[in-house]
């Protein structure tokens, strides 16, 4: 795919080249490959703070390639990670905010033969409708450097929750915090440790 930008060759090279040092720099830092190039754009406003916000539907990470002067930048999915998804941090945000039901919108997957982000989209203006949501959905794309990995944390503690707590330390902490752990776990012996050794 393509994108087009209203910015002039050189201070787009310039602004690209930022973007990827600082891509770049949290990947190394925190692990994970943060930039992303998003898919649609859903203005609503968020009543505790009392502004607009823009927040991407569809997002999908990205490597960007600077190549010789005369060559467009090459951006390549980074498909290590699944391809494009849907941006559930802003869908359990305008469930919690709003009520809204974007359940068909959630079940969206970029990495099925059928998927069509012009029905993606259309789906969200359909839910927003339904439940009488203040927003609105741009039909745009954007190259932008996207942080999930706290909201993925929570939706694995969320879903797995009674796993979790099946361990000792996990339970002890939630039922009897402040208090010593004792371990019920047999203490090993020094004769364990010695045949445990690697030679």
């Amino acid at each position: 795919f393509a994108l087009f930008v209203e910015v002039e060759a050189q201070r787009l090279r310039k602004q690209l080249s930022a973007l990827a040092s600082k891509a770049r720099t949290m990947e190394e830092e925190g692990g994970a490959n943060i930039l992303h190039i998003s898919f649609g754009t859903v203005l609503w406003t968020d009543p505790e703070k009392g502004k607009q916000v823009r927040s991407p539907l569809f997002v999908m990470p990205v490597r960007l390639s600077l190549r010789s002067r005369g060559k467009p930048p090459l951006l390549v999915p980074d498909l290590s990670t699944g391809g494009t998804m849907v941006n559930q941090c802003l869908l359990q945000k305008l469930a919690d905010t709003f009520r809204l039901d974007a359940s068909e919108v959630a079940s969206w997957r970029g990495d099925r033969e059928d998927s069509d982000l012009q029905h993606g989209l259309q789906a969200m203006r359909a839910a927003l409708a339904r439940d009488r949501v203040p927003a609105s959905v741009e039909e745009d794309a954007s190259l932008c450097l996207l942080h999930f990995g706290k909201f993925r944390m929570w939706k694995d503690l969320q879903e797995h929750w009674p796993l979790f707590v099946e361990q000792p330390v996990v339970r002890h902490f939630v039922e009897r915090a402040g208090q010593a752990f004792v371990d019920a776990a047999e203490r090993p012996t020094r004769e364990d440790l010695e045949s445990a050794r690697v030679h």
